[in-house]
């Protein structure tokens, strides 16, 4: 499975390199900008397989052994950078706000940025057009809270305990696509980070997700196994 799912999209990276490379002082800097973009996006869909399979495989604590100081406001902008394409299409506006001065997280920026990324791309697909999806990071005592709101279908009370299982899918998804693994990697991932994950909600007004990370912390916390 890991072969069948890497090796397309090496196949194109690997491509894409060595198209930049030929048009390296031909092409002008906007489109260089472009392939740059796209050359990051493929590394980015690389990551989130790597991530998907150690996660089914319950090895994503090896995730650890890459953990070093990690600014909050980089994977925010960067995971708002990775969804923006989407919501654009459906016309949904993304409020950003993230508190000056922040203490960096002892983590893996590239998990954390896909973490986030599944929360604001269920939070755009579930959302109606035309509304808006609000993300903050923001300290306090000691810990990092990242939030994420929608103002989409919401989620019933009865399903929120249900919904960082592994193939879960509520019965509001209705026909949108998806395994129901994005919550389920999303919770082992934060969970790796020594994190929690929350969501509440209510049916028509939309959810809110928080995640929250302590701050710092030492290189031998990091790779201690639970």
């Amino acid at each position: 499975v890991s072969h069948e799912l890497r090796s397309p999209l090496a196949a194109v990276q690997q491509n894409l390199i060595r198209l930049m490379q030929e048009l390296s002082g031909r092409a002008s800097e906007e489109q260089m900008a472009r392939l740059e973009r796209m050359k990051q996006r493929i590394s980015d869909l690389l990551q989130m397989i790597h991530t998907w399979l150690r996660a089914i495989s319950s090895d994503i604590g090896s995730i650890r052994e890459n953990f070093r100081p990690t600014l909050v406001s980089t994977v925010v902008s960067r995971a708002v950078e990775n969804v923006h394409p989407y919501a654009v299409r459906k016309d949904i506006e993304i409020d950003v706000s993230v508190g000056e001065s922040l203490e960096p997280v002892r983590g893996d920026e590239g998990t954390l940025v896909e973490a986030l990324v599944n929360l604001l791309s269920n939070a755009i697909r579930y959302s109606r057009s035309g509304s808006r999806v609000q993300v903050s990071a923001e300290q306090e005592s000691g810990q990092i809270r990242i939030a994420v709101r929608d103002q989409g279908i919401g989620i019933a009370e009865d399903e929120l305990p249900y919904i960082f299982g592994n193939f879960y899918r509520g019965r509001g998804t209705g026909d949108e696509a998806g395994a129901g693994l994005g919550l389920a990697i999303t919770r082992r991932i934060i969970e790796a980070h020594r994190g929690t994950i929350t969501a509440t909600s209510k049916l028509g007004e939309g959810s809110t997700f928080v995640i929250t990370l302590p701050v710092g912390g030492s290189e031998t916390e990091t790779h201690h196994t639970p």
